[in-house]
């Protein structure tokens, strides 16, 4: 069995860069559904070939052994025994403006290999502020660069914290004990490396490894350094002014480094499918077949999709590019697509100096 966060630590930095990401994401989740009750090893085939259909690279049969970690690429379900740190301790963050939505991060890991560091953070805001949480790291080389979709995923780090709901520990994982809590580890075969393991009110925490080399084995040293956080947060400048009320769902913020810059982005996520999302950051690139309108008080461009929804796209007086996506079919009219933009609150500068950090 493979999850819809599987499928989503494998894919989504591909997903990411392909024009109208809704779309594609409901074409994942649907096909996360449809194999849900399958055995682990048949889903797993299935979504490797699915992979290959698309033509996504699977970061499944590469092994990349700079940077390795410990172990000899088995995964030895060792005793609970906590990983001894090789990073320092959480250092406080500057306080954010009142006009900046900000959420502190409840987790961190106090053990990475050597040469990775931060590049993104992700995470629910409002009600929902501490359902999902999501941080990345990735090598220093690596992380400089502006993502391609055209060449391979790059080894990744990320530690995610989740509904229990929406990534399972299932009886098809290899039981484990992580930090005192019920844990399990992905097979060897045909499933993303990771430990999962409960931490209480229906949440659970994940280590997802990619590519690092040994990655199982160094997804349980990192898992057993987990620690709390709460220092640590991510800053978001967006905020909607207005929504057609057809489109709800739990609000997601992230801040990701792109190139020698950063990105913001702010989601609604709908039954875990992406229904209307903001990027804001430099170097955009448009999707096809726009025509100029004026976009908050600028010519802009927008475009309408078949059965409502759309896209539309400015460039700011701070030399940053907005562009908002509604996804097709949610029944809204472009005139809304903009009127979103209009309305949306951008906030002052916000602080990104962990980005390129350990």
């Amino acid at each position: 069995m493979i999850t819809d966060e599987e499928i989503r630590a494998a894919l989504d930095r591909v997903v990411a860069r392909a024009p109208d990401p809704a779309r594609i994401r409901a074409g994942f989740a649907s096909r996360a559904r449809a194999h849900r009750q399958r055995r682990a090893l048949l889903v797993a085939g299935g979504a490797l070939a699915a992979a290959g259909a698309l033509g996504v690279p699977s970061i499944l049969a590469w092994r990349d052994r700079r940077g390795q970690g410990p172990g000899d690429g088995t995964v030895p379900i060792t005793p609970d025994v906590r990983t001894p740190p090789n990073l320092g301790p959480a250092v406080a963050e500057p306080i954010p403006n009142a006009a900046v939505q900000r959420v502190a991060m409840r987790y961190r890991p106090s053990w990475l290999p050597e040469g990775y560091v931060e590049m993104s953070r992700t995470a629910s805001v409002g009600s929902d502020a501490s359902n999902y949480q999501s941080r990345e790291w990735m090598r220093v080389q690596d992380a400089a660069e502006t993502p391609d979709k055209n060449s391979e995923p790059p080894p990744y780090i990320r530690l995610v914290l989740v509904p229990a709901s929406r990534l399972e520990l299932g009886d098809w994982r290899i039981p484990a004990k992580i930090n005192g809590a019920d844990g399990g580890v992905s097979l060897e075969d045909g499933q993303i490396p990771q430990v999962i393991w409960r931490i209480g009110n229906g949440l659970h925490l994940a280590v997802q490894v990619g590519s690092v080399g040994d990655d199982r084995t160094v997804a349980l040293w990192i898992a057993r350094s987990v620690e709390p956080d709460g220092v640590a947060g991510v800053e978001c400048p967006l905020r909607f002014g207005w929504l057609p009320e057809s489109l709800t769902g739990e609000h997601q913020v992230s801040l990701t480094q792109w190139g020698d810059t950063w990105r913001a982005t702010l989601q609604v996520i709908s039954d875990r499918i992406e229904v209307a999302s903001v990027v804001y950051g430099q170097g955009i690139t448009l999707p096809p077949d726009g025509t100029e309108s004026m976009v908050r008080g600028r010519q802009g461009i927008v475009r309408s999709y078949e059965n409502g929804g759309g896209w539309a796209y400015v460039f700011l007086n701070d030399g940053r590019d907005l562009l908002v996506s509604i996804a097709s079919g949610s029944g809204v009219a472009v005139d809304d697509v903009v009127r979103i933009a209009d309305k949306l609150d951008l906030g002052p500068p916000l602080y990104h100096g962990w980005i390129g950090q350990r």
